[in-house]
């Protein structure tokens, strides 16, 4: 019976003194402050949002004995390591892709570059620009993720592939167009030549010490098939140009229809009535044979002075 006693005096007392604190949210100081019966501030719990616990502090006079009371176990560091390794690991493969990118870019350039025809180079680069690397820095695409920087890669493969095939298309396809109309100009008896005045010097016969064919590949570059180092000959005439290959068994020849153009990188281009364009270079050490039935062949002849 007195264990019983004890135990509701306990009880009452307990309730009693938690009765008398009052519990109030000071906002100037961002706490919840406890008050006694008598209004007097006994102590504050505040929220410490580095550990994620919150604390509670006994009111007393000397601000040097105030300790925290933590109501729940500080947080461990496991989820920032994790969170850590996980964007460490993102870092990394936003560095490797954007390499793999940067590498392949590189390569299309190169190979941008090493495209003969002036005419069709330049036309390339301006739609490689326009409408892929201003295209990708627009879109500033998440390179840490590889899926989508397969895609990345394949949008450029395939938009530079199209770029290219459309723009030699366009070259040859114009070329055709203009040999087919000089076909059909009226040929006069006498032929006015179209040699430039600096060509005139070298009319006549020539030996050939070096001729190299090529065979053009699919990304627009120029590949040598075959060499060969046996004397040749070529003939420059007002109108014509002829050669004999060590091979053949006849001279063969070309009639210049018009100059075309003159290009930056030092040969006269002339179209021909049967057959492909012809470059003369401006010091008649090198003539290139285009092929005009097959757009990826062309041989180049060098002129033994």
């Amino acid at each position: 019976m007195k264990t019983k006693h004890l135990l509701l005096l306990l009880f009452f007392c307990t309730c009693a003194f938690s009765q008398t604190m009052t519990e109030k949210y000071n906002s100037y100081l961002n706490r919840y402050e406890y008050f006694d019966s008598s209004g007097n501030l006994t102590g504050y719990k505040t929220y410490n949002s580095y550990l994620g616990v919150w604390e509670y502090f006994k009111e007393n006079t000397n601000t040097y004995n105030k300790k925290p009371i933590q109501y729940a176990k500080p947080s461990t560091d496991d989820n920032f390591a994790l969170l850590q390794q996980v964007a460490n690991q993102k870092q990394n493969s936003y560095n490797s892709n954007h390499k793999r990118i940067d590498n392949y870019l590189s390569k299309i350039q190169s190979n941008i570059s090493e495209i003969e025809n002036l005419e069709i180079r330049e036309k390339i680069q301006k739609r490689y620009d326009l409408q892929i690397v201003d295209v990708m820095n627009n879109k500033r695409y998440d390179l840490s993720s590889n899926a989508l920087t397969e895609q990345v890669l394949d949008f450029i493969y395939n938009n530079i592939n199209a770029i290219k095939a459309e723009e030699f298309k366009k070259y040859n396809d114009e070329i055709e167009t203009r040999n087919k109309l000089s076909e059909t100009k009226t040929n006069t008896t006498v032929k006015q030549s179209v040699l430039p005045q600096i060509l005139m010097k070298f009319k006549g016969l020539h030996k050939v010490y070096r001729i190299e064919d090529y065979t053009r590949l699919a990304d627009g570059r120029w590949t040598v098939t075959k060499v060969d180092n046996a004397i040749a000959f070529l003939t420059l005439e007002d109108n014509d140009i002829l050669w004999e290959r060590s091979e053949a068994q006849m001279v063969t020849g070309r009639t210049f229809s018009f100059l075309e153009s003159y290009s930056p990188n030092g040969y006269y281009i002339f179209a021909t009535t049967k057959g492909g364009d012809v470059h003369i270079e401006k010091d008649f050490k090198k003539v290139i044979f285009y092929d005009e039935s097959d757009k990826t062949k062309k041989y180049i002849y060098y002129v033994q002075k």
